[in-house]
């Protein structure tokens, strides 16, 4: 599978962020558990992903969870994640799943080039080698089109200034009707202080989660006017990575690409609607670093965001350097 996070938008020469979660790893897995019961297809643990470049935050953090080994041809300097870039607890666990394809051939290819197989012993064609010129083939295709998908993704929408309301609009709009076909509550709430969400809010997400078979968390995406644009918990009866945060920015960049699709809906769109930057994720419980559900959040929230941290506040019952201890 390949990369789908943008998409072109209908009677128009331009593409828009589908689904910044899209990469091919993580549809994969998404299609395996979405068809494993029907084609009766084996354990993840028997099975071996095999990618082009290393993969980055959300991926890894994906193909761990569900546990498939993974083969791996060139390494990503800018976005890939190897095993001592997990947290320690997750460490021996990417040791044993991921492994990374020997290259070239010594002697006859420059020695940037060459290495030897090195990673878990249950990676599929781990004593085969790939030739130099398909190392570099790998690493530039994903080059040549990386700042195209990032600066496309990043620039989709109208800063807050230049945005209306969508609360104002009618109950039959398409933009409400669309998005309570996702999550009912869409619009029917707003938060004063969207950056500091508070009892309400969280009475909100309680709700929604303990609604949710298995669920464990709940994540709330308010937009700049302190709209509940949707409120989702993890879906674990689907899959064990439909974790909150995925199905949250899933939908919104799905349902609002939707109404961009639609030359009918595409003005109202861009007048109510906005990136995801500019509006304020709230999970009902922080993430664990000892989860690996964990990394594929972090990384799906910085495929969502397309830019560096907006914001960090100091714990208010605590302090950083406890936190860190006690991680």
């Amino acid at each position: 599978m390949h990369n789908n996070v943008l998409k072109p938008l209908a009677d128009s020469d331009k593409t828009f962020t589908y689904d910044p979660t899209a990469h091919g790893e993580r549809q994969l897995v998404y299609w395996y558990y979405a068809n494993k019961d029907k084609l009766g297809l084996p354990g993840p643990s028997e099975l071996t992903v095999v990618t082009s470049l290393d993969p980055c935050a959300m991926c890894t953090g994906t193909l761990l969870t569900a546990g498939f080994n993974v083969g791996v041809v060139a390494i990503d300097d800018f976005a890939g994640i190897n095993f001592n870039d997990v947290p320690p607890a997750l460490r021996g666990l990417a040791e044993l799943k991921f492994g990374y394809y020997a290259c070239g051939e010594k002697g006859q290819d420059p020695g940037t080039y060459v290495r030897k197989y090195v990673g878990g012993p249950d990676v599929v064609f781990r004593e085969t080698a790939v030739s130099a010129q398909r190392l570099v083939g790998c690493s530039d295709i994903f080059q040549a089109s990386l700042d195209k998908v990032r600066t496309t993704s990043s620039e989709s929408g109208l800063p807050p200034s230049g945005l209306s309301d969508p609360a104002k609009l009618p109950d039959n709009s398409p933009v409400k009707t669309r998005f309570r076909s996702v999550y009912d509550g869409a619009f029917r709430s707003k938060t004063p202080k969207s950056r500091l969400p508070g009892a309400q809010l969280y009475e909100l997400l309680t709700l929604v989660k303990d609604s949710a078979p298995e669920a464990k968390n709940a994540v709330a995406l308010l937009d700049p006017f302190g709209n509940v644009i949707l409120c989702l918990a993890d879906r674990f009866d689907l899959s064990p990575v439909h974790t909150a945060f995925m199905n949250v920015t899933q939908s919104y960049a799905i349902t609002r690409h939707g109404l961009m699709d639609d030359k009918d809906t595409r003005q109202s769109a861009t007048e109510y609607l906005t990136h995801p930057k500019y509006g304020t994720f709230v999970f009902l419980y922080a993430p664990n670093p000892k989860d690996s559900t964990t990394i594929m959040t972090l990384g799906a929230y910085g495929s969502t965001m397309e830019e560096l941290f907006r914001r960090y506040s100091q714990p208010i019952s605590s302090t950083t350097i406890r936190l860190l201890k006690e991680r």
